[in-house]
């Protein structure tokens, strides 16, 4: 692994995983990690991220003090194909952190650099649900574009020049559950404590399979270190796959909270929503979540089961959170 491992990304998917990378007990002697970061004009907050600028700063910063890390400033939007491959063909292995806030069509760009460069692994940015099942037509205009990256990378001609890929399938990143915003818990970050509501997508036995972002990061240091035969394949990763009357239990039973159990979203009524603001990205996850297809798989036949490591759970989570 001479050649190094590329990071694309340093938001809180990519700085986990580099932070997994950096430390995992098998990475070789001397592997180089390169980070591309967006410059600030390029990179917009994300909205979905639980971590302060701040935050990130400190973390990149003491990441970039571990031996054989560098940090790259790149702009991949305004970029061709054809220069963002002469820049990948410098690395044994890609693995794409970033998403959120980019243009469409930045996905197949990527992986269209990445093929172009032939690059033996790459690990694109597919962190979430299970796009083939959901398949075309979804609410959520993005997945379309997620299932024509794998078209790209299931339909490689030449086995000789192949680019090996491994897709990393997550669910839904635990902290994304309780942000205010996506609105299926609110008022846990409240000062003083008080009640906290818990809305079902769709019914109460609906369920969702959530993994904790650094779980995350040491599922991919994993993959590159320990289990490199795992390609061509998608690789399903839970933390906990639990319904929403559990999640609503879970949040009363470890912060000692009353929780209020608000029943006021079926399926017809966010799909309601939704076409009354369509361009609305949190709307379009709701119904998505909601339909409840390809979005959870059972925590025993996964990755991470198979490999025996033990993940976060959502209490855990919340006990993290209330220190």
């Amino acid at each position: 692994m001479s050649k190094g491992i590329l990071i694309l990304g340093g938001g809180e998917l990519g700085t986990a995983i580099i932070a997994s990378l950096a430390t995992h007990p098998s990475r070789p002697p001397l592997t180089p990690i390169t980070v591309i970061l967006r410059s600030r004009s390029t990179s917009p907050p994300n909205p979905n991220s639980s971590e302060s600028p701040n935050s990130k700063a400190l973390q990149l910063a003491e990441l970039s003090s571990l031996p054989d890390i560098s940090l790259i400033q790149f702009d991949i939007t305004s970029t061709s194909i054809s220069t963002l491959a002469s820049l990948f063909s410098g690395y044994a292995i890609i693995i794409s952190c970033v998403g959120m806030g980019l243009p469409k069509g930045s996905q197949l760009k990527i992986t269209e650099a990445a093929l172009q460069a032939n690059i033996p692994k790459f690990l694109p940015w597919q962190f979430g649900v299970d796009y083939d099942k959901i398949g075309r037509g979804s609410v959520q205009d993005l997945f379309t574009e997620q299932l024509d990256v794998r078209a790209l990378l299931r339909g490689q001609k030449s086995e000789e020049t192949k680019t090996h890929w491994v897709i990393v399938s997550v669910g839904m990143f635990m902290s994304f559950v309780f942000e205010d915003e996506f609105g299926v818990v609110r008022g846990l970050n409240a000062r003083g404590g008080g009640k906290v509501e818990v809305r079902p997508l769709g019914e109460w036995e609906n369920k969702l399979t959530l993994t904790d972002v650094k779980d995350i990061g040491r599922v991919v240091a994993e993959l590159i270190f320990v289990a490199p035969e795992v390609v061509d394949q998608v690789v399903y990763v839970a933390g906990e796959t639990l319904s929403f009357t559990e999640l609503a239990n879970t949040i009363e039973k470890v912060t000692g909270r009353e929780v209020e159990r608000v029943r006021d979203w079926s399926l017809d009524t966010l799909k309601n929503e939704w076409k009354e603001d369509a361009g609305n990205v949190m709307k379009k996850y709701r119904v998505v979540f909601a339909e409840q297809v390809g979005i959870t798989w059972e925590e025993k036949g996964s990755f991470n089961a198979q490999q025996r490591m033990e993940m976060g759970r959502i209490a855990d989570w919340l006990r993290k959170k209330l220190v």
